[in-house]
């Protein structure tokens, strides 16, 4: 008799899931079910019925929301007996296949050796059980009968040898033990297995929980779920999850350059990702991209190819074409560096939704919008051009040049209202992450296609720079020394050059405080630089063992990432309550015109708190510092109060 299923069988169906809020309702209801004494049966029922893809959004989703990780934790396998049959070892076996070689992981030579063994464990467990239940049986057949005949005490041992030839040595070997000889040694490299598997599973579980990472699944979700999946006939075949490869070979996707057109396609990497889906998965549906693609590079702006969705003319709109009944791809008209020292107008590609979809992200169209006005006038003025082609067809359009605009130093992205945080976060990447794909690179690719593997990913995508990213990267070095330059500076003067340099700011806000300051004034410019010296201490101090914490990170043993993970999560930390702190009581701070003495004591007690309790040591003694802050402010003022 089959058991009852535990959740919906079309709860992570492809149809239903065609939006963010779709999925989050999923991933809600199936936290609702989930506890500590069916979480076993809720995974089997996703190994047996679901992608590979759906447990990896399920555990990431659901270890941050659930005790999921120490349900798994507690109940791991104590014995070698079917340990391959158990939910935690086909857990572990499909994150560390799935993740093996995902963007997601950086330190892909871990990932591999917590992958390799995965899969021998289950080997090597299961010899170690047949070596034990040999010798159970034999301590068995001896206690009845006495001492047992000489060769069937040799029985088990050649029985073992013969087991252990070759193969067997090689579980071993990658486990980096030695083939016990004795039940005890047996037992003790079973408990040792075992744990290696579940700090495995834990390391991968709070890998999931990154919040970039469970962005990203979920997003991959509704790519492969959506578009494609509604254009696919009812073949019941489930998407799989695809880490992400390297963009310029999109290229190969494309047999010959036939059809495309003089304008150049610019994709973005989300849909980069539904032509990858859809050239496996779909072949219709990717055809009829594919041809909508050719159309526009033609410059085929016809009513059903420039439907504009939003924006108006004094902004930069954003347009969608008509794939089939109920695909569109959306687009912009951009402008990119051209040859000869020029710029040229190119088609940038979002990505290719349902109308149901894109309905759902009017607003982010919206915000797409405004933050392409931020680019300024003359490009706003560019993308709107359009010239006919001449002896063509009226809605014929072939792209236009200009000359280069001045380098103008790059301002970052602002929060976009109404948004959640991952669609900002697609939002940024919508704008800044795409592959540059034109005729002349199909036929390049194609006629290179046998030799791209031997070619590094770098090689056949990093053209010679343009003068405007030979500027931009020199504004980026110049800042980024600048900003090395102040590290070290405070560093060296050590405490009397920043007291100085903070005691003439606060001299220069004076006037801040009002015709009468009175108690204030004394506070201002006594104890309070001394607490703004600790503060910007804190700060350099907190960002320095922020990147040495995510440099032992990379480098550090299975046994040490979670203490080292920890650090750097209370690293960070510091540094944002120090910051806050610091736009509180710096002396250009609207904060002391109000004069609040009893705000301003509150402030400095969480400045000592914070500098009492780091969780690492500060490159400059601050107890004098601190002491006099805490004593000007904190306790003087408090019996001054008390006083009155």
């Amino acid at each position: 008799m089959s058991r009852k299923r535990i959740y919906r069988s079309d709860l992570f169906s492809p149809e239903r899931l065609t939006s963010t809020d779709a999925l989050e309702r999923a991933l809600q209801e199936l936290q609702s079910i989930l506890t500590k004494d069916n979480f076993k049966h809720v995974f089997q029922e996703l190994f047996d019925n679901e992608s590979p893809h759906v447990l990896l959004l399920v555990s990431s989703s659901l270890s941050k929301t659930t005790s999921l990780i120490s349900w798994f934790l507690e109940f791991f396998p104590s014995e070698a007996k079917d340990y391959d049959a158990t939910v935690h070892y086909k857990t572990i076996s499909c994150l560390s296949t799935e993740l093996l070689s995902s963007p997601f992981v950086t330190d892909k030579e871990l990932c591999a050796r917590y992958h390799e063994e995965a899969q021998i464990a289950p080997k090597a467990l299961q010899y170690l059980d047949s070596f034990l239940h040999s010798i159970d049986i034999r301590t068995q057949h001896h206690n009845k009968r006495g001492k047992a005949k000489p060769s069937q005490r040799k029985l088990p041992q050649v029985k073992r040898d013969d087991g252990a030839s070759t193969l067997v040595k090689k579980y071993f070997d990658v486990l980096n033990v030695s083939i016990p000889k004795t039940s005890s040694q047996a037992y003790i490299l079973v408990d040792r297995i075992l744990q290696s598997q579940q700090d495995t599973l834990k390391f991968y579980l709070k890998l999931l929980c990154r919040p970039e990472i469970s962005t990203s699944l979920k997003e991959c979700f509704i790519v492969s779920a959506s578009p494609i999946e509604m254009e696919k006939n009812a073949s019941g075949t489930v998407a799989e999850f695809h880490p992400i490869v390297q963009p310029m070979k999109s290229a190969l996707y494309f047999d010959t350059a036939d059809g495309f057109g003089s304008w150049t396609i610019v994709i973005s990497t989300y849909a980069d990702n539904i032509l990858r889906r859809a050239h496996k998965k779909n072949p219709t549906a990717f055809n009829a991209i594919v041809e909508k693609i050719k159309e526009l590079s033609c410059g085929q702006f016809t009513d059903d190819n420039q439907k504009c969705l939003w924006g108006s003319a004094t902004e930069v709109p954003v347009f969608s074409a008509k794939i089939s009944r109920s695909l569109r791809l959306v687009y912009q008209i951009d402008i990119i560096p051209g040859d000869d020292q020029r710029e040229t107008q190119a088609i940038k590609i979002f990505g290719i939704y349902t109308q149901a979809q894109i309905d759902d992200r009017l607003c982010q169209w919206s915000s797409t919008s405004s933050q392409l006005q931020k680019k300024g006038k003359e490009y706003q003025k560019r993308c709107a051009v359009r010239e006919h082609a001449d002896k063509a067809p009226k809605d014929i359009f072939t792209p236009a040049f200009f000359p280069s605009l001045p380098e103008v130093p790059p301002s970052e992205i602002e929060d976009i209202p109404d948004l959640r945080p991952e669609e900002k976060a697609q939002n940024h990447a919508r704008l800044i992450t795409y592959l540059r794909i034109s005729g002349e690179c199909f036929e390049q690719a194609n006629e290179d296609a046998a030799a791209t593997d031997a070619i590094p990913t770098q090689e056949m995508t990093a053209p010679e720079p343009t003068e405007r990213e030979i500027a931009a990267a020199s504004l980026i070095q110049r800042v980024y020394k600048k900003v090395l330059r102040h590290r070290r500076g405070v560093a060296k003067r050590g405490t009397g050059g920043l007291h100085a340099q903070i005691y003439a700011s606060c001299t220069k806000e004076v006037s801040r405080l009002g015709d009468n300051p009175g108690l204030y004034l004394r506070l201002f410019l006594g104890p309070l630089p001394h607490i703004l010296v600790c503060l910007e201490t804190v700060r350099v101090d907190a960002l320095s063992q922020k990147k040495k914490t995510k440099d032992r990170l990379k480098d550090c043993s299975h046994n040490e990432y979670d203490a080292v993970d920890d650090l750097l999560t209370q690293t960070n930390k510091v540094n944002k309550a120090a910051v806050r702190l610091q736009r509180h009581l710096i002396p250009s701070s609207a904060f002391h015109e109000r004069r609040d003495s009893k705000q301003l004591r509150k402030l400095v007690a969480e400045a000592n708190a914070l500098v009492s309790s780091l969780p690492f040591g500060t490159s400059l003694d601050l107890s004098d510092d601190l002491h006099l802050a805490i004593k000007g402010i904190v306790t003087e003022c408090s019996s001054a109060g008390t006083r009155k």
